[in-house]
């Protein structure tokens, strides 16, 4: 039996696909889509996408993505999975003592790494 393809984003990450008007087009929308944030399934528009922290695990199991352009039906794990392959960066999450974190910045902005959060 075949696994199901699934695509796993962080919430972060998930926020900025949703966003995103080149996946989308200006007004579009979804249906019956299958997403666990943090391991809870939510279904068929009742995630509470303005509610989802950076850090949580978001994993799309199905849905579809309506555009307005006409291209209709688009598979949301695959539009993900795509939208995943093309972002070129990774982002970790990384426990710092509140003392040094002055000190992470430095060494982080100094090799060319940027921080998104903290």
């Amino acid at each position: 039996m075949a696994k199901a393809q699934t695509v796993t984003l962080t919430g972060r990450q998930f926020k900025e696909f949703y966003n995103d008007e080149q996946v989308w087009g200006q007004d579009g929308y979804h249906e019956d889509d299958e997403i666990l944030i943090n391991g809870v399934l939510h279904d068929d528009n009742s995630v509470p996408y303005q509610d989802v922290a950076d850090t949580d695990v978001i994993c799309i199991k199905g849905g579809c993505i309506i555009r307005d352009d006409g291209d209709n039906q688009i598979d949301m794990v695959n539009a993900a999975k795509k939208w995943a392959e093309a972002n070129q960066f990774t982002e970790i999450i990384v426990k710092c003592d509140k003392s040094r974190l002055e000190e992470l910045h430095a060494l982080l902005n100094s090799t060319g790494f940027s921080v998104v959060n903290g």
